[in-house]
């Protein structure tokens, strides 16, 4: 099994509860407010899960980033 050391960070978001990235696997992962539901992104970098921590809108900037624009699955 992939190393499980995910990093997740909260952000201030109305959307996203947190931001996560696991640098053994180079996966991203977002957890929403909505129903905590959680997904997986492929094909991740560190520099993105900061822009998107960091960024002045998370939900712009993931959407930009990660949502639509790299694979996906939904975990729980």
């Amino acid at each position: 099994m992939p190393n499980e050391e995910w990093n997740m960070t909260s952000v201030a978001s109305s959307q996203i509860d947190q931001i996560g990235f696991n640098p053994a696997t180079n996966q991203g992962r977002a957890l929403f407010l909505k129903n905590q539901a959680l997904y997986e992104y492929d094909g991740c970098t560190q520099s993105e899960a900061d822009e998107i921590i960091n960024a002045p809108s998370v939900g712009q900037a993931f959407g930009a980033i990660w949502k639509g624009v790299k694979g996906y699955r939904r975990i729980s």
